[in-house]
């Protein structure tokens, strides 16, 4: 039985329908429906965007169970080590605790016992402080508010909307970087105050920490209520005391003079795991299965956008509208290659300049009040605004694509503060990656710039393309010939269009990293699946109505719906006013 499948897909219900078609295609009778609703999974936001997932609780608790775990392993660890220096930690008589800081202050300058330096070791692995050299860089002030230049306000409205989940994501994270950088700080300030007071040259954290237990102040750092401000040590700080501690000691334990039993504590203490790549989680490419989706940072991704953009351009709207000619498309290629944004008005100016204007009376089909500008090549603009754009355009294509990967592949640029970086990165297998000498030069060169951060942050495109750089290159050649992106598809891979072979076994949905989207893909995939079962064949048509607005949040949603239906009794009382009219 051949039937048609239409489904409304909303972000908290699915409808679905299926119609029983005739020889001709047309719909006789209904063959079956279903109706499922489900609670979204999302909290609504305060500020009427994208709320906090609910799972976001549980991830919180998960991620403090697992710091607690890693900080117990360190102390297991430091523990285990003690057989090292000869002793047997179940001999070890406990300790209270109360003197840890006066301990830490006295084994800077002078002798202390093994046992009481393995309780050094303890207390300094329980808050060794956050790691690398951001907690020493100027903190940057909030981005100015507002419309871009050259943007509309329903454009700039749009790009708001879209660009809401990722500001409300790291609005917290950039205040409590703020606070741990302004921690760190008055922290120093304070520990060379004491220094003074004390008549030394320097103090280590445990004798400033001694200090103010003597001075009767709180010796609790990190904590964010803390009052007049918090106070933060930082990783450096401690490796410090540490370096110092055990310089001391060695002079009084032959067995500290051991290298490998200094390092053996020193990785104990403050050995940092890395962080996850994203790299697993990134999508294939459709017309390159094997191959990864490429970040739209890439040169390949900015030429076949220009491309896209060119192909997609055409003097007037409509069925009169002219494409543009070889001149003018090389014209505006140059262009948008070497800037960031080019504004109509400037193309038109260039197309004059170069002897090739569009024809008269008539402007570009994209030139209207809700975009009055093309993007360019964003990569080469920002390494622009960065000063590296000559250092960039030396690097050979293999290596600048390596660079954008692996920044793109980065799980945080934490990762990147010690400068022996590179040798911190392993493969699947557990051996140590490889880098050029020359990428490692350039990323050096990028990290040290104070607005080195995310490639999003630092102003790159973030995401991903549809497709691999691979196929983006072949799919780019076939445009500048003349090809839209429908045609060089199907040029390039005459294969990927072919119609697949109908089946009753449908494929679970991969996941998108949306949650809103994963929950509708797979109460759709219920559906769809619970129909075919029941007329026991798959539909002839499907018909799909989505909702467009999954990503504005709960709040938003329903002010639009509230439109919707103020506009619906518009119509209807407008309708009615007509009809008493004759």
């Amino acid at each position: 039985m051949a039937y048609r499948l239409g489904l409304d897909v909303g972000t908290a219900s699915c409808g679905l329908i299926a119609w029983r078609l005739d020889e001709q295609g047309q719909p006789v009778g209904l063959a079956y429906d279903s109706l499922d609703i489900w609670s979204e999974p999302l909290l609504p936001a305060r500020s009427g965007g994208v709320g906090e997932p609910k799972k976001a609780a549980r991830r919180a608790a998960r991620m403090m169970r697992r710091g607690n775990c890693r900080r117990a392993r360190r102390l297991r660890r430091i523990a285990y080590l003690a057989s090292s220096l000869g002793m047997d930690p179940s001999t070890v008589p406990p300790d209270s605790g109360q003197g840890i800081h006066s301990l830490r202050a006295k084994a800077a300058e002078e002798k202390v016992e093994l046992a009481d330096l393995l309780r050094i070791f303890l207390h300094m692995a329980k808050n060794r402080g956050p790691s690398g050299d951001w907690v020493y860089i100027e903190p940057e002030g909030s981005a100015k508010k507002g419309k871009r230049r050259g943007q509309s306000k329903s454009a700039a409205a749009t790009s708001a909307a879209v660009a809401v989940m990722s500001v409300e994501a790291d609005k917290k994270a950039t205040e409590e970087r703020k606070s741990i950088i302004g921690g760190v700080r008055e922290l120093e300030r304070l520990m060379q105050d004491a220094a003074q007071a004390l008549d030394k040259t320097e103090l280590t954290l445990g004798q400033y920490l001694h200090y103010r237990r003597e001075c009767g102040e709180t010796v609790v750092l990190g904590k964010p209520d803390a009052k007049p401000r918090p106070l933060y040590p930082s990783r450096r700080m401690v490796e410090h005391e540490f370096e110092r501690i055990w310089n001391m000691q060695k002079q009084f334990h032959r067995i500290l003079q051991n290298a490998d039993v200094r390092h053996k504590f020193f990785e104990a203490i403050f050995n940092q795991r890395p962080l996850k790549s994203p790299a697993p989680m990134v999508g294939r490419c459709p017309l390159e299965p094997t191959l990864p989706r490429a970040p739209a940072a890439q040169m390949a991704a900015q030429e076949f956008r220009i491309e896209k953009q060119i192909a997609d351009l055409r003097w007037g709207i409509g069925k009169r509208a002219e494409a543009l000619s070889a001149e003018q498309k090389a014209v505006v290629r140059e262009l948008l290659n070497s800037q960031g944004e080019v504004a109509f008005a400037t193309i038109r100016d260039a197309l004059d300049k170069n002897g090739c204007p569009g024809p008269i009376g008539r402007g570009l089909n994209m030139d209207r009040s809700s975009r009055e500008s093309l993007k360019g090549n964003t990569t080469l603009a920002v390494f622009r605004k960065l000063g590296l754009e000559t250092e960039w355009k030396t690097l050979d294509e293999q290596t600048q694509i390596q660079v954008i990967n692996f920044l793109a592949d980065l799980g945080s640029p934490d990762a990147l503060d010690r400068e022996d970086w590179h040798r911190n990165f392993h493969t699947r297998g557990g051996e140590e990656r490889k880098f050029s000498r020359t990428l490692v030069e350039f990323i050096n060169r990028l990290r040290k710039h104070p607005k080195f951060g995310r490639l999003s942050a630092m102003g790159f495109d973030g995401g991903r393309m549809g497709y691999s750089i691979k196929a983006l290159k072949q799919l780019t050649a076939l445009m500048r010939e003349g090809c839209d992106e429908r045609a060089a598809i199907e040029r390039a891979y005459p294969h990927h269009n072919q119609q697949k072979p109908l089946t009753t076994q449908l494929p679970l949905p991969k996941e998108t990293g949306n949650v809103v989207v994963d929950v509708a893909l797979r109460q759709v995939y219920r559906a769809v699946r619970k129909a075919m079962e029941k007329l026991g064949e798959p539909p002839a048509q499907v018909i799909v109505e989505l909702s467009r607005d999954m990503a504005l949040g709960i709040k938003k949603r329903n002010e639009i719906e509230t439109k919707i239906n103020i506009n619906n009794k518009a119509r209807r009382d407008a309708a009615k006013a007509i009809v008493e009219h004759g």
